[in-house]
Parts: structure tokens; sequence; C-alpha cells
């Protein structure tokens, strides 16, 4: 049975599928007919689930190369904040040797603005006059200065003011030692422990009592010169007075407990150092009324030892001028000035001591006092006097 194209009309031969006029596929008799096209409905939703289907692919397909061709993980851009890596921690600072303090220098020569050396001139112009003074000695209260003729040779500090290192009254060894070093030398008396920073022209004294600094002090330093203290066993007491000139050696010591140690003469046993000289017209009621001296009242304190092995009786002391004139306290005094007030008081005094003796002079005032003469008597009776250098002299 011939077949004909449902299309174009044109003949089909039994073997052709599809239409060689117009391609279109033809069917067989055999074969069963063509599902019918959708209907509307059925053709819309047809058509949405093959959009739906066309964007999953895509998707999916899009996952699937973006992954594959994605950079390492350590390339990839991301839009957090990168946090800089930690540091590590700082292994605990060694700390730096204390520096060690400049030695003592002339510098620190200096108390209270004073200076070893400075005349009493300059002295009085920055304190002004002291209420308590004598020749070689002011007391400011905190600031106490001594002098070598005109020069000051002393200055020590009780309170108030520093060193030029900025040590005080009241501070410990260790604040010491921080600002000068170690390098002192250390005695101790009833007081406490000094320590001595020396030059050669001048030393630096602290005092520490109870672990604190209770007194600073400079002071011109006893001339190399002099020769050190004698060691050796006193002499036996001479039966004879000796006398000595002006310029013995100084080969007596005796330390004063705060002060420090001062030097005079040791004859026969018999120990002498000029401790202080005040220069007064006027004599207050705590020498027995009031008194105006003729001339100029030497109030005199001297450390009188006895270095022998038998009590010393009736020490005394007198003062000597530049013509070998005597002017004692007693009444036999060779000088026509008599002193009626503060007489001396005779006693004995024991191996091993010292003490100190005071007397006043009523001296004129067109004389030089050169020396101070001390004499005493043993139980022996055998006489020692000697004459010690009219100058206060110290470590």
């Amino acid at each position: 049975m011939a077949r004909f194209c449902e299309q174009c009309g044109e003949r089909l031969e039994d073997d052709e599928n599809f239409c060689h006029a117009c391609g279109t596929k033809v069917f067989r008799d055999d074969e069963p007919p063509p599902s019918p096209p959708p209907s509307g409905e059925k053709k819309f939703f047809f058509i949405i689930g093959a959009v739906i289907l066309c964007v999953l692919t895509g998707v999916v397909s899009y996952n699937y190369f973006a992954e594959k061709n994605s950079p390492p993980p350590a390339q990839q851009k991301t839009s957090q904040t990168i946090k800089p890596e930690a540091k590590p921690p700082t292994p605990p600072s060694t700390p730096k040797p204390t520096a060690k303090p400049a030695p003592v220098n002339e510098s620190d020569m200096t108390l209270g603005s004073l200076k070893l050396g400075m005349s009493r001139r300059d002295v009085e112009k920055i304190y002004g006059i002291p209420e308590v003074y004598s020749d070689s000695y002011y007391n400011y209260g905190n600031v106490e200065v001594g002098f070598d003729g005109n020069k000051v040779k002393t200055v020590a500090l009780t309170g108030l003011y520093s060193t030029v290192r900025g040590v005080s009254i009241g501070d410990s060894l260790k604040v010491v030692e921080e600002a000068y070093g170690k390098d002192y030398d250390v005695t101790t008396d009833d007081k406490g422990a000094i320590y001595t920073y020396e030059l050669p022209t001048g030393h630096l004294r602290f005092v520490i009592s109870n672990g604190r600094v209770s007194r600073i002090a400079i002071y011109v330093p006893v001339s190399s010169a002099a020769p050190k203290p004698t060691t050796s066993t006193p002499p036996k007491p001479s039966t004879k007075p000796a006398k000595s000139s002006a310029d013995d050696s100084y080969n007596y010591t005796c330390n004063v407990t705060g002060e420090g140690v001062y030097r005079g003469i040791v004859r026969d046993g018999v120990g002498c150092a000029l401790y202080s000289v005040d220069r007064r017209k006027y004599i207050a009621s705590d020498f027995g009324g009031n008194h105006t001296a003729r001339g100029t009242y030497y109030v005199v304190t001297v450390i009188v030892g006895n270095q022998t092995n038998a009590p010393i009786i009736e020490p005394s002391i007198s003062l000597i001028d530049e013509r070998g004139r005597k002017y004692s306290d007693d009444i036999d005094a060779t000088s026509t000035y008599k002193v009626t007030i503060g007489a001396q008081t005779r006693w004995d005094l024991n191996p091993g001591q010292a003490y100190f003796v005071h007397a006043v002079f009523d001296i004129p005032d067109n004389v030089t006092v050169t020396d101070v003469r001390c004499d005493a008597v043993n139980e022996n009776l055998s006489s020692t006097e000697f004459d010690v250098p009219f100058r206060v002299v110290t470590e």
C-alpha cells in the first residue's frame, strides 16, 4: 500500500522513515501513532520544569568547576581582617649593674656652703656672727665651724643641710655607699661607727648611730709630717721638771666621742691637748657672776691624760706669751692681771684616765699668747711641766 508524507504529500517508499522531500518523520502502519502534543497547561508546567532543570544543572556545573579551578587555601582572599602574628614573649631583663660612684674629690670638701680653707670673714658673710663662738670655734646650731687662725679647718653638720652628693642626717649607710662607694676607713666609739673618706687635703666623715647618719664632717687632716701617736711604754717619771719648746712633736692623742681625735704633747707620761679657746670681754653668770675683763678673758679648755702608773696630783694649766711671761688663774701668777673667778679645782687624775681641764685667764689686749703650759705633780712629788703650742690640732 502506497504511503504519502502527511506534511508535504510526497510519495514515500516502503522503507523510508523520513520524507525525502521535506524531512518529516513518517511512521509505518505497524508503529504506534505519536502522542498528541501536550495541552496548554501541561505545556506550561513542562517548560517551567525544563527551565528549573537547566538552572540547577548550571549551578552544579559552576560549583564543580569553581572548586576544581580555585587556588590553594593559602592563596585565597578573605574578607576577614588578618590578625598580626603574636610577638614572642620578652625574656626577663637582666638588671644593669649599678654604676660605681666617682671617688671622693675636692668638690666633696664642702658642707653647708662652707669649704675647707675658707676665711673667717667669708663664713660670717654666709651665716653671720654666731651667738656661741670662740676664737677657734663657731656654732650655728646645725652647722659647727672650727678655725685654724682665720681659716676653716673643720665643718660639721648635725641637721638641715646635706652633702654635695645629697646625703643628709638620718640617711642610712646604704645611701652613703651609693653616693661615695665603699673606699672608707671604719672606726667605732660609744656613739656608733665612723666612716671616713680620705684625701690628702681633707677628710669626709659620717658618724652612723643606730643605723642612721647622725653627724657629717669635713676636716683638714694632720700633716703627713706629723709623727704617729706613740705606742711605746710611757717613760718613768722624772725627778726634775722637763720643759719643751713650742715646736715639740704632737705625740699625744685623745679621742673625743662624736667629735674626733685631738692631738697634743705627752711628757713623762702626762698628756695635754688644747681643746678650745673662747675670747670674751664679759663673763656671764655661768662663771660665777657678770664680770668685765681688764683686757680679754681667755676661756681655755685642755684635755689632760695620765699615761703613768700612778695618780697625778693637781694638774693645772697656764698661758705663756711671746716674751715668755706666764699668765695664770692662780694668785701667784706673774702677770699683774689676776683672775678672781673660775679658779682651778685641784684633783687627782688616775692612771689611764683623761679629763677636761677648764681655766679662765685675763690677758692684756697687746699680748700674743703662744703656748699652754701644763704642769702636774705625781704621788712621789716629782713635777712634770711642759708647753703645748697654742692652737687646736685634730686628726
